[in-house]
């Protein structure tokens, strides 16, 4: 029969798998932050999106946008609604769209917000709408193999293992620990690199449980202030810099912020500006920081009266943006060849993030073999070798 105290001990025991599970839901929507390169802003996607879409569909009907869309929010619920009332009043005090989203309740991502700028400077707002739009849509569709549904599979097991990892060291090791004192031996040094890892969590100074717990609250704190506010400027220069130099993301960064501030230069050009104006206005686009300093320095190549396909790729815009610019300078159709650049920047891009999705399953079911596979080892080698020692005794 199980005592009052063994008892106590599972029921702490089970609080701390669910903290630790809870520490790792957090874990993993910070990296799946960092992964959307939004500089760590979770914003509602959802709501985001259908807010945009009405927007851009009373645009394009020239009708007046602070009376429809308070008429619209009539026909949205929970936060949609919030939030078109919010924009309809704060477009009705006289302000830009771009300004209104800014001062919004809602956090609007930083492309967004760009975008809208970038249009409105343009004369293209109708324009910009449809591009955030596309941006909007490609984070709400939901991929071919869900996350969650790896993540959640990864998490059950981590806290299956968790629990009968704690039985095991609360019921069995400490048996075992005295028959190796009776023979003479010590432990395996994985059955110790267990024990010592359990009592770091329980037992440490201080322990590890209250060192997950303060790591889940600062990513809670960050998570609820960062929805209403921007990040602070040390926190986008990190993640800039964390997304550029890492191989696979500095890849993806490059191709999803050329994408777009190729589109936004189509978007100028459509206007009437020039090509140099283009280049200063997607410049502005709050993608990475690094590679709009590249942008910026093309605008200021291509004012000083260098060609388009040298001056991109002396600011290391990409061969395939040097080529493409070089052949619409010759052609006298520069949109026709950000047309080409851009779409295949996107098609890089959704290419890499389906690898990415697919390797996610493999990849949490070789971390989870691994663990298991230690603390099976770490259980099971002491019997081995008191087998071993006990047939050496007997002979």
């Amino acid at each position: 029969m199980w005592s009052l105290s063994d008892i106590g001990l599972l029921l702490i025991t089970a609080c701390l798998a669910g903290l630790a599970v809870a520490f790792l839901v957090g874990i993993f929507k910070l990296v799946g932050w960092l992964l959307t390169g939004a500089g760590i802003t979770p914003y509602p996607v959802k709501v985001e999106r259908i807010v945009m879409g009405h927007v851009s569909l009373l645009v394009r009907q020239n009708l007046p946008l602070p009376t429809a869309l308070a008429l619209a929010a009539e026909s949205e619920g929970g936060g949609a609604r919030t939030c078109l009332r919010d924009l309809s009043r704060l477009l009705g005090q006289g302000l830009p769209l771009s300004e209104a989203a800014a001062k919004a309740r809602l956090r609007y991502s930083d492309l967004t917000l760009s975008l809208l700028a970038a249009g409105e400077k343009s004369g293209q707002l109708a324009r910009a709408l449809d591009q955030v739009q596309e941006h909007l849509a490609q984070k709400d569709t939901p991929p071919l193999v869900s996350l969650r549904v790896v993540l959640g599979y990864f998490l059950l097991l981590m806290i299956a293992t968790s629990i009968i990892v704690s039985l095991v060291l609360m019921l069995i090791v400490p048996k075992l620990g005295e028959i190796f004192k009776d023979f003479g031996s010590a432990m395996p040094a994985l059955t110790m690199s267990l024990i010592a890892v359990a009592d770091w969590f329980v037992q440490g100074t201080p322990p590890g449980w209250l060192w997950m717990a303060a790591l889940l609250a600062v990513i809670l704190y960050l998570k609820f202030r960062w929805r209403k506010r921007p990040p602070p400027r040390w926190v986008r220069y990190v993640v800039d810099r964390m997304l550029w130099y890492v191989p696979v993301m500095r890849r993806a960064t490059f191709s999803d912020g050329m994408a777009t501030m190729l589109e936004t230069m189509r978007l100028a050009l459509r206007s009437g500006m020039d090509v140099t104006a283009a280049a200063k206005l997607a410049s502005e686009v709050r993608v990475n920081s690094l590679l709009r300093a590249r942008m910026k320095h093309f605008a200021a190549r291509i004012e000083n009266g260098a060609a388009a396909g040298v001056a991109a790729s002396e600011a290391g815009l990409g061969e395939v943006t040097a080529v493409a610019m070089a052949a619409g300078q010759r052609s006298s159709d520069m949109d026709a060849a950000l047309r080409y650049a851009a779409d295949y920047h996107a098609a890089l891009v959704s290419r890499l993030w389906i690898m990415l999705r697919n390797l996610a399953g493999p990849l949490c079911t070789l971390v989870g073999a691994t663990v298991i596979g230690w603390v099976v080892l770490a259980l099971f080698l002491p019997v081995i070798r008191l087998i071993d020692a006990t047939m050496a005794t007997s002979c």
